[in-house]
């Protein structure tokens, strides 16, 4: 299925850069209405946002990027949602555009006195093009003077050989908290980083 519509939107995008090319119109247009033409084929209440940019590399061939990103309710209420978010992307890997898949599960709620909204998600990433697979865990709360996320990462697919190079996706850990400095409104604090792992 998911193979299905990558390659619809790509004979979309190669055939309308060439439909750009002879009628002259700019590729910022029509780029802006395949982002639009996607956006509405995708079913389902909730956010959806699509990005496709189309680029002549001054040698004739067309090149593109797309960003496929879409945030779906499961279980609304007033003071909590599970919600599901997925999106499917280009990104460029040892001069090698491969397409990244993500699907994500989430749930937020809020306190007793709505003061603070706290939250926990699950995802799982795959480069389908080469099989790379990564799972994670992350935890957020927030509040009008914290802000706090924490992020987990493990890869799933061992060290794979792709156009003899080595490619291994990392696990690893991200972490981000900032707030304000009390009876210093102007001012806040702010403590992140990371740690990569093999």
């Amino acid at each position: 299925m998911n193979k299905i519509l990558i390659i619809t939107i790509i004979a979309i995008f190669l055939g309308v850069n060439a439909h750009a090319d002879i009628k002259g119109v700019s590729l910022n247009k029509i780029s802006e209405k395949v982002s639009s033409t996607v956006s509405n084929l995708i079913p389902g209440e909730g956010l959806t946002e699509v990005d496709v940019k189309l680029r002549d590399d001054n040698n004739g061939n067309g090149n593109y990027e797309f960003k496929i990103l879409g945030v779906r309710d499961i279980l609304p209420s007033d003071n909590s949602n599970l919600f599901t978010q997925f999106s499917l992307h280009t990104q460029e890997i040892n001069s090698d555009k491969r397409i990244i898949g993500n699907l994500g599960l989430g749930y937020r709620f809020l306190n007793s006195d709505q003061s603070m909204m706290f939250g926990a998600n699950t995802f799982y990433d795959q480069d389908l093009e080469e099989n790379h697979k990564r799972v994670g865990l992350g935890f957020e709360a927030k509040a009008a003077m914290l802000d706090f996320n924490y992020n987990l990462y493990q890869k799933a697919t061992n060290q794979l050989v792709i156009s003899g190079t080595n490619e291994q996706v990392l696990s690893g850990q991200e972490y981000n908290i900032t707030s304000q400095i009390p009876y210093m409104p102007w001012s806040t604090f702010n403590f992140q980083g990371y740690r990569m792992g093999k």
